[in-house]
């Protein structure tokens, strides 16, 4: 059972019917107070005409002669007048009653009635006599009938039952209206009369759903053949065939999405062939970047300098597999060190080995120069004249030497690097600074040097530190480098780097990193 009504052409009759069904109450419900208005209005017409044709044939002068009492039902006048009611009367055997009433000359909405006319006799006893007294003033159409042909909106009640009435003045030869005819039909008959209209709807309504639903069988049958063709379609490519075609005949929009899939078939398989390839290819490079990463991790030191009263830490975070921040050491003698942080411009391979070649000139040639400008004059021109792109790179050459407390620097465009100085901490720049190297000759670099103390410490770092965003796009700055120093200034240089990554990682929490990160941290302990 539960298969039967899962199936797709179960479901689509069912959904037909539900909305046919709906359309129908929907449409039921204003139909049937359509039909009622209908039904009511024609009827109200009728009575309308029909008392407008009684009230023609009335003499007004004779009608104004009837004496309003017990006498004026034997007057001459009222006999004449009551055989020509009863013969309209006869003509429309859906009227119950004709009467005529006059207005009472004191009394407000107070009517007289003039004459009432019952042919069959049902109103035996109960016909009303002239000079009778009539309320009318829950009757507005009647009162209305003195003026304008009228009739009442739905069915009313009086002491004689519930009628529909149509209603007609009576007026003289100079046009004034003296009195209004009523005719008055049985609400039985008025009720019977909406009914057939309602049947005759219903009736409509009934075949209209017949007509749908067996409308909805047979389209369904069509569209459930092709939905199912699809679905093979599917389950056959899902399976890898990707050879299968669907064959559906028809302009509709479920032939065109045939057409679609066949076509989306043959696109797959060249898009399986191409993606095969590039997981190769990707595969590959992957393969070649990670051998990359491993040679750019071999350039970095093995271990920190080991000098006495100096501890110094450093770490490289590339934003991509490889990257072209890269610091060093470089041991000139058994009390002094060269630091060198370099930032090479882009990302990726070109900067890694840009950064490489970098390292390899640094690294052969320290020990010539006695001043870190002469070291960064000659890197420049070194790298002039062995490279052919236009990368650049800016560079931080700096020797430490413990024996004299001094730390001689250079600055080619990088970062100013700071000491925090004891024992206060104050962040203090190292500005010496001109173009990166890499650019063009002749840089007029020159040197520097900074006398150090005890518990000094100096930071070396490189933009992608003071850069790095958060997903307010907000930078994480100079300032919070220099706070988060401050308050971890009593730790050794590793685990201050360290607090420093951690402070950044939820600084920056939700964006991604990108440029690499270099840090340098040395104290004098």
């Amino acid at each position: 059972m539960r298969n039967f009504f899962g199936r797709f052409r179960v479901k689509l009759i069912i959904s037909f019917i539900g909305v046919v069904a709906i359309v129908c109450l929907v449409s039921g419900v204003f139909a049937f107070h359509y039909a009622s208005n209908f039904a009511i209005n024609s009827i109200r017409g009728n009575l309308i005409e029909i008392a407008q044709i009684a009230a023609s044939g009335v003499d007004a002068d004779k009608l104004l002669s009837i004496p309003l009492d017990v006498s004026g039902s034997h007057s001459a006048a009222y006999r004449q007048i009551e055989e020509g009611l009863s013969l309209v009367q006869s003509k429309a055997p859906s009227v119950k009653y004709i009467y005529i009433f006059r207005k009472d000359e004191v009394k407000r909405d107070t009517l007289r009635f003039v004459l009432d006319v019952d042919i069959d006799g049902e109103g035996a006893g109960n016909t009303a006599r002239p000079g009778d007294e009539y309320d009318a003033s829950n009757f507005p159409e009647l009162l209305k009938g003195f003026v304008s042909p009228s009739a009442d909106m739905a069915v009313t009640s009086d002491a004689w039952g519930q009628f529909l009435s149509g209603y007609a003045p009576i007026r003289d030869r100079g046009g004034m209206s003296v009195a209004v005819l009523g005719v008055d039909m049985k609400a039985k008959d008025v009720r019977q009369i909406e009914a057939g209209v309602k049947r005759h709807l219903l009736l409509s309504l009934a075949l209209g759903i017949i007509l749908s639903l067996m409308f909805a069988y047979f389209l369904s049958g069509g569209m459930s053949y092709k939905v199912m063709a699809l679905k093979e379609g599917f389950q056959r490519v899902a399976t890898g065939d990707l050879e299968y075609s669907v064959k559906i005949k028809g302009n509709d929009e479920l032939s065109e999405l045939a057409v679609y899939f066949n076509k989306m078939s043959v696109d797959l398989k060249q898009y399986i062939a191409r993606l095969q390839k590039t997981t190769s290819d990707k595969e590959r490079l992957l393969s070649e970047l990670n051998i990359a990463k491993n040679i750019q991790q071999g350039f970095l030191p093995d271990s920190m300098p080991a000098m006495p009263g100096v501890d110094i830490s450093a770490v490289t975070v590339p934003a991509m597999t490889v990257g072209g921040d890269f610091y060093d050491f470089i041991l000139i003698d058994d009390n002094r060190v060269g630091i060198v942080i370099a930032d090479v411009s882009g990302k990726g391979v070109p900067a890694a080995l840009f950064a490489a070649l970098s390292r390899a000139i640094i690294r052969s040639n320290a020990s010539l120069f006695d001043s870190p400008h002469m070291m960064v004059e000659h890197a420049n021109a070194r790298l002039l004249e062995l490279s052919r792109s236009s990368m650049f790179e800016t560079f931080f050459y700096a020797v430490l030497d413990t024996a004299h407390m001094t730390f001689s620097y250079a600055n080619a465009g990088h970062n100013p690097p700071f000491v925090l100085s004891a024992p206060s901490m104050e962040a203090i720049l190292l500005k010496a600074q001109t173009m990166p190297i890499g650019i063009r000759p002749g840089m007029g670099i020159e040197t520097k040097t900074r006398v150090i103390n005890r518990q000094d410490m100096i930071v070396l770092y490189t933009d992608g530190v003071t850069e790095s965003r958060n997903i307010k796009n907000e930078e994480y700055g100079v300032g919070r480098l220099v706070k988060i120093l401050q308050e971890n200034a009593s730790m050794g240089s590793n685990d201050i780097i360290n607090k420093i990554k951690e402070d950044i990682r939820i600084f920056a929490r939700g964006k991604e990193q990108h440029d690499d990160i270099t840090l340098v941290v040395v104290k004098v302990v």
